[in-house]
């Protein structure tokens, strides 16, 4: 535990911060969770070495097709509302 904050710590200049601040979308609210649920499982197979690195880009495609790319629509969109008027 020590060791993985360490490396988080290190790599302040590279995280970016949750920049969606709005309520979540229609299909946030319908499909965040299988979302989430698919990214943890993906991650922890990759980092504990029983899914090959490249089964990233799997999940990435499934992700997308699963509701991301409505995700990420639905965001930018709410982006173009709020940043309208600075």
């Amino acid at each position: 535990m020590l060791e993985a904050a360490q490396i988080v710590m290190n790599q302040k200049d590279i995280v970016f911060n949750q920049m969606f601040t709005g309520a979540p979308t229609m299909t946030m609210q319908m499909n965040n969770d299988i979302l989430a649920k698919m990214e943890k499982d993906t991650f922890s197979q990759i980092i504990y070495g029983k899914s090959p690195l490249d089964s990233f880009d799997s999940f990435v495609e499934k992700w997308k097709s699963s509701g991301g790319d409505q995700i990420t629509k639905e965001v930018n969109e709410w982006y173009q509302s709020v940043k309208g008027g600075k």
